[in-house]
């Protein structure tokens, strides 16, 4: 083969090899591009907040009605029924939504925990007054966890009605060896995830397993079954872990939650506007 022969050979290679990666390109372009719009068209903007003070915190139960807590402590609930926010509580340290719309709330500077029951304005007090409760997740109206200032696990659970006037919890230690920062109760399997050692993020099995699921520190979880959660770390990346893999989702959020359905419900900390991440 001449000299001439084999330069027309690897530019024909050259050429072949080339129009492969262009084609390459363009195919992973076609796809990013179809993933972007597919992720833009399941976003969806709820409501411009005007509250008094900065908002802090979201949580949302079965449907799309959603609790906000601000910086300033105020509790307030959209009420898709009057398509207002409606201020239910002043000095709120933490709240959670539960499966059943079971709405529970620590006082800020009691420490207590408050339920809503009976009236849309009426709390009950169901804690023993023997721990000072400082983050709390809602199973349902049966079942309800916190973490105290120590960082231990306490689990309230339903008991009886008092002369048929007041709710009672049993309220007992979970663990006080570990560490807790935080507990979320799964709302599909009642599965418990915690954020342990590190602020990072386990499967809670038993007081002496805690199966890690995160590499890094999470300031949020939200749990919806063993193998689904979301978080928000110190970042402000939200997070969406299913079957093991975590993907994820949106910077600049500040909170975040997700329902039954598997909606997500988002804090943008640019703006202070709430996002729907529908999955359907």
């Amino acid at each position: 083969m001449t000299f001439h022969q084999t330069s027309i050979s690897i530019n024909k290679l050259l050429r072949f090899i080339g129009t492969i990666i262009i084609s390459i390109l363009i195919i992973c372009l076609f796809i990013n591009d179809i993933s972007n719009n597919f992720n833009n068209n399941r976003i969806s903007k709820i409501e411009v907040i005007s509250l008094p003070g900065d908002q802090k915190k979201i949580d949302v139960g079965y449907g799309d009605d959603y609790w906000i807590l601000t910086e300033n402590n105020e509790l307030y609930y959209k009420s898709m029924m009057l398509r207002k926010f409606i201020h239910k509580r002043s000095g709120v340290l933490d709240f959670a939504v539960g499966l059943d719309g079971t709405v529970a709330y620590i006082d800020i500077y009691t420490n207590e925990v408050y339920v809503r029951n009976m009236n849309v304005d009426w709390w009950y007090r169901i804690d023993d007054g023997n721990h000072a409760h400082q983050t709390i997740s809602v199973c349902d109206y049966k079942t309800i966890f916190t973490t105290n200032d120590k960082l231990d696990c306490i689990k309230g659970v339903y008991d009886y009605k008092k002369d048929d006037k007041l709710d009672i919890y049993n309220w007992e230690y979970v663990d006080f060896y570990y560490t807790y920062y935080q507990v979320s109760c799964a709302f599909h399997d009642h599965s418990i995830w915690i954020r342990g050692n590190e602020e990072h993020a386990y499967l809670y099995i038993n007081n002496y397993t805690h199966i890690p699921r995160s590499e890094i520190a999470l300031k949020q979880i939200k749990a919806l079954s063993e193998q689904h959660v979301i978080g928000v770390d110190y970042y402000n990346n939200l997070w969406e872990r299913i079957r093991g893999t975590w993907i994820w989702v949106k910077n600049n959020v500040k909170s975040a939650s997700i329902n039954y359905n598997g909606d997500i419900f988002y804090i943008d900390s640019t703006n202070d506007s709430i996002y729907k991440l529908s999955k359907n």
